[in-house]
């Protein structure tokens, strides 16, 4: 089981939350994990703005490679995708209240360079993203 502490390395040398949960979750899917990290890399610190947690955005990757549609006419697939992507946000909104970065790093943006200097302070990065990331990943391989 994966736990926080195996998740802290790689933040300080350019692993973000959704690298890390698409990585971890590369190979239950079916993909390699250098492939995972390189499709998750532009989605970090909210896609850039402090929206969208990067542990979200890295887990419905996950799920939309091993269950989204890719052909047109494949709506069975394409519901069996929003149900996983619909159980995933109810159980991480039920932990953890909200969807966006800025929110989980007490409202602090990692992309202003203010708000960045406080998050490393306060080492919000070691002490609130892990735990999300190993939590986020235990949700989605609860959905596989």
């Amino acid at each position: 089981m994966l736990t926080a502490k195996d998740v802290g390395p790689g933040f300080d040398q350019g692993i973000c939350c959704a690298m890390a949960v698409f990585g971890e979750l590369a190979e239950d899917v079916g993909l390699d994990k250098k492939t995972a990290y390189k499709i998750a890399s532009g989605f970090g610190s909210g896609i850039g703005y402090g929206n969208a947690c990067g542990c979200v955005t890295g887990a419905i990757m996950a799920l939309g490679y091993k269950y989204g549609n890719f052909e047109p006419g494949q709506l069975e697939q394409k519901e069996i995708m929003k149900e996983k992507r619909e159980a995933f946000l109810k159980e991480y909104k039920k932990r953890f209240g909200h969807f966006n970065c800025q929110e989980h790093l007490d409202n602090l943006n990692p992309m202003d360079p203010d708000d960045r200097k406080i998050i490393d302070e306060r080492e919000l990065m070691y002490t609130v993203c892990p735990p999300m990331v190993a939590a986020t990943c235990e949700i989605v391989r609860s959905l596989l």
